[in-house]
């Protein structure tokens, strides 16, 4: 019986069980199943009288109810996965994967399960399935701020034009052509007229003030957008902006993923874009894209990309995004491990905003005893690329490499408290902040590990208040230059929310007069300037360009990266 809340239920209750019978509460039941109690007393109810368990209601307030279930829980799930294997029914099996179940009653079915996945005459779809390690949050143009999100987002729906930044050079895509006037304080796009949303309307101009309309709400959009100041429409595929000021980079903002095309009739639950694949559903653990076969460019070479979180060993045979290699299980399933390059880095930052702010004396301490060759050789044995700039391939910019000797410099006396290191809740990086913990202890400066979440604390005060360093990660989507500006102007991140007011305003300066400039040279010296006055104000360290690992097997074809690093998932198929 292919029933996930039954085996849900009894994966919930099956660390208290004794011999098949377990007492429980129906309000926390209840609670996990997000029913009501009378539909969860309803459910059980149900598969009583499918004569799977018995059920005994709590006589009273308070007093725990009692199941009795028939058949014992390895058995059960150890039929399901054999009906599973039998029907080819991998959704399914991998549905059971991610319930508190003990991991070695999957083993036997491990190899099996594994032929649909690289057994192309056995397989009767044609769906492409990664895992990912964490839930993905919510994939709205809007209000995602995430690199994985925003890579969602941007397969899903296209921009008025596409940046290429290996040839440098600007492609039409939902726009067929565009113009500005000498100034560039006005452009027209005149759009293409046989694009069709996902809910089967076509495109206007209208969905185009929409899209704009609803990215200036956005955190990325009080920035992006913040010289806009009329855009309106001349016929329905012809499109006008007009600028407060001169706009000569408007072109290369608009490739921005927040500004990637919704309907109009979209709502804040619902995003409907015209890219080549459609979100059809997206839960905690799982998340669907299908071809849309009315793209308008080049169709996807697959039926549609499936997403599933899973914490088991199916990651051993899978396509997986992670840090290590994959073993293969037999000699027949070969896996390359694929590392890939990416802009961006990682860091650490300071919070200049606290109460009790850490001092520059303090911060210069930091650079000198947190040495990131050190670092990078005690965790990666040196095989991440040590980062004095968030570009990895920008000219000589400021600096961050610190000094090798700390054996000849004196620690200043550190009087007061435990310093709070903030670190998002993810076994690498954890282990990252563990290593400069215990760097720090060695001068006799305490400082305490905090983990955070995209969930709950990111976008919380509590974690930008009581944090005095935060280690991130910082991965431009596409293009590593609006990247980089969304990096520091978006005001959910942490440099807006850490940095004093004194050094945002020089920031600031800085970024407009970047906007304002139409030459690459200049903009390029605008760049090396802002990254310089970061580095030597000790705004934060730069420690490494991130590396993207893939471990994938060889029967999925067409595998190309975008510009930084991430799979083009229309190119795929096997």
């Amino acid at each position: 019986m292919k029933d996930f809340h039954y085996f849900e239920l009894r994966a919930l209750l099956y660390k208290n069980e004794i011999n098949c019978s377990v007492q429980f509460s129906l309000e926390h039941l209840a609670a996990k199943w997000y029913y009501s109690k009378q539909n969860t007393k309803r459910k059980l109810k149900n598969y009583a009288e499918k004569e799977l368990l018995q059920y005994i209601p709590g006589k009273g307030r308070g007093n725990l109810s009692k199941l009795i279930f028939h058949n014992d829980f390895h058995v059960e799930v150890h039929q399901i996965l054999t009906d599973c294997t039998k029907e080819k029914d991998i959704k399914f099996a991998l549905q059971l994967s991610q319930l508190a179940i003990p991991q070695e009653w999957f083993a036997p079915f491990i190899e099996e399960i594994q032929t649909f996945f690289h057994n192309n005459s056995k397989n009767d779809d044609n769906i492409i399935r990664f895992i990912i390690n964490r839930k993905i949050t919510t994939i709205n143009p809007t209000t995602t701020s995430l690199h994985f999100e925003a890579t969602l987002i941007k397969q899903i729906s296209d921009t008025l034009v596409n940046y290429s930044e290996k040839e440098n050079r600007f492609t039409s895509s939902v726009a067929i052509t565009w113009s500005h006037s000498e100034d560039f304080s006005r452009w027209q796009f005149i759009l293409r007229k046989n694009i069709i949303f996902h809910n089967e309307k076509k495109l206007t101009g209208k969905d185009v003030i929409f899209t704009f309309n609803e990215a200036a709400k956005s955190h990325t959009g009080e920035w992006l957008l913040a010289n806009l100041d009329t855009i309106y429409c001349e016929t329905d595929f012809i499109v006008h902006f007009k600028f407060k000021k001169p706009e000569p980079n408007f072109l290369k903002l608009v490739t921005h993923y927040s500004l990637v095309m919704r309907s109009a009739s979209s709502s804040i639950d619902t995003f409907i874009g015209c890219g080549p694949f459609m979100l059809m559903e997206n839960k905690d653990n799982y998340t669907f894209l299908k071809s849309f076969p009315k793209y308008f460019k080049e169709q996807p070479l697959v039926e549609g990309i499936e997403f599933w979180l899973i914490h088991t060993n199916f990651r051993k045979w899978l396509i997986v995004p992670q840090t290590n290699s994959i073993p293969a299980i037999d000699e027949e399933v070969t896996i390359e491990t694929v590392a890939v390059e990416r802009e961006g880095a990682a860091y650490l930052i300071f919070n200049e905003k606290k109460v009790a702010a850490i001092d520059s004396t303090l911060i210069n301490t930091f650079k000198k005893i947190f040495n990131v060759s050190n670092f990078l050789n005690d965790l990666y044995k040196k095989s991440t690329s040590t980062a004095s700039s968030y570009f990895n391939r920008l000219p000589e910019a400021g600096k961050s490499i610190l000094i090798n000797d700390t054996n000849h410099f004196k620690v200043p006396t550190y009087l007061g408290r435990v310093l709070i290191l903030a670190v998002y809740n993810h076994p690498r990086l954890i282990k990252e902040a563990v290593w400069f913990k215990e760097r720090a202890a060695i001068y006799h400066i305490p400082i305490e590990v905090v983990p955070y979440s995209f969930e709950d604390e990111f976008y919380t005060k509590r974690t930008l208040t009581n944090a005095d360093i935060v280690l991130a990660v910082d991965i431009p989507v596409s293009d590593v230059e609006l990247g980089y500006l969304d990096f520091l102007l978006n005001k959910t991140y942490f440099f807006q929310n850490f940095v004093s007011d004194a050094h945002l305003a020089e920031v600031k300066r800085l970024i407009e007069s970047y906007l304002e400039c139409s030459t690459q040279t200049r903009k390029i010296k605008l760049l090396e300037e802002i990254e310089n006055y970061i580095t030597q104000e000790n705004l934060l360290i730069y420690l490494y360009h991130p590396l993207k690992h893939y471990s994938i097997h060889h029967f999925i074809n067409g595998v190309e990266f975008d510009n930084n690093g991430s799979i083009i998932l229309k190119k795929l198929w096997w």
